[in-house]
């Protein structure tokens, strides 16, 4: 009988050290697998400067449905009283600071989970309140009490200084996001001029675009945003300066996808962009790398993931990734005229039924 594996992954859409891809078997016997997930960033700076990981449990049961186990918090989560989670702050040779982390309810500290078929409360992660050092590498530390396994990663820290991580077209003045060329039939190219910072590997490029609909008949007006991840895991080079970069006629197939055309009776008006700049270590690069892979069952086996979580047993492989990211921002940027204008008459948007820009 086939036995239902279950591995409840607490961060998404994040991204090292020594690491490794793994092809585990779905019919192995029954053991409990530590799963681990970590994100160190400087731009954490809510709840004091606090940092989350989450920690739970993964598992093979013959004798229980997987969507029942999905429904009940101890098929997911340790006992407090059975690990023990402790972060190490190194530097050198030397070890700066221990410190013991305590188990919270992240639905408490301002984080809640969707419904859907898995449990959403408790929703357990453990806490470390401490300002990160990016001249200091961060050991994570898991000792099952009952076993005396003990499970472990470590990952530095990239900063989020503009001085050192910046993208050039954020310190222009008066820039604007622009997708269109004054020659008629020219592709051009969108991009930003990037200095990476120490210890990064791999770039992301988000634009928000945020817009308004009007309803015609009533004047309510109804905000809506749509982030656009125009490049994603881009590998740095051996330099200290990379482009992202896309064509412009992806911005059109993208709104107009994102946006959808304009029901009956309600205008758009595009209001100003919000613009990210994220930078991964090299276990953000491997697990994006790895997560990108498509597929699912062949057989017996579950297509290899990517983890720099390491166990003390041999044989055994504990789950997830403990890294660091940061990013550079910049606000209120607003979209050029022209480009705004092709939005109102591109086949691919004109059925948006955008009319200008927002006065908001």
């Amino acid at each position: 009988m086939k036995k239902n594996l279950l591995a409840v992954l607490g961060l998404a859409a994040i991204a090292g050290a020594s690491s490794c891809s793994e092809d585990f078997n779905v019919a192995a016997p029954y053991r409990n697998t530590t799963v681990a997930t970590g994100l160190f960033s400087l731009n954490d700076t809510a709840n004091g400067n606090s940092h989350y990981i989450r920690i739970q449990k993964a598992f093979m049961d013959e004798h229980q449905s997987a969507y029942d186990m999905a429904k009940v918090s101890d098929s997911s989560f340790y006992p407090e009283s059975a690990i023990e989670v402790k972060i190490k702050e190194i530097s050198g040779a030397n070890v700066v600071s221990t410190t013991i982390l305590n188990r919270v309810d992240l639905a408490a500290e301002g984080f809640t989970k969707d419904d859907g078929t898995f449990f959403t409360s408790p929703n357990y992660g453990y806490k470390y309140q401490h300002s990160l050092n990016t001249a200091y590498i961060y050991r994570l530390i898991i000792t099952n009490k009952n076993t005396g396994e003990v499970d472990s990663a470590q990952t530095g820290v990239i900063t989020n200084d503009n001085t050192v991580f910046r993208v050039s077209e954020f310190t222009l003045n008066n820039y604007m996001i622009t997708f269109t060329t004054v020659k008629e039939g020219q592709q051009g190219v969108f991009t930003w001029n990037v200095r990476t910072p120490p210890n990064s590997q791999t770039y992301d490029g988000i634009i928000r675009f945020r817009w308004v609909d009007k309803n015609t008949s009533t004047n309510e007006e109804t905000d809506h945003y749509a982030d656009w991840r125009f490049a994603s895991n881009v590998l740095g080079t051996s330099s200290s300066a990379i482009t992202l970069k896309v064509d412009y006629s992806s911005f059109f197939s993208f709104l107009a996808g994102a946006m959808g055309p304009a029901p009956v009776g309600i205008e758009r008006y595009m209001d100003s962009c919000d613009l990210f700049c994220y930078a991964g270590d090299s276990t953000v690069y491997h697990y994006q790398q790895y997560a990108s892979l498509t597929g699912g069952l062949t057989g017996d086996q579950i297509k290899p993931f990517y983890s720099n979580v390491r166990s003390s047993v041999k044989g055994t492989y504990p789950v997830g990734i403990f890294a660091t990211r940061a990013y550079v921002s910049s606000f209120n940027v607003p979209i050029d005229p022209m480009s705004l204008d092709s939005l109102k008459v591109n086949p691919q948007t004109i059925s948006l039924n955008i009319k200008g820009t927002s006065d908001h």
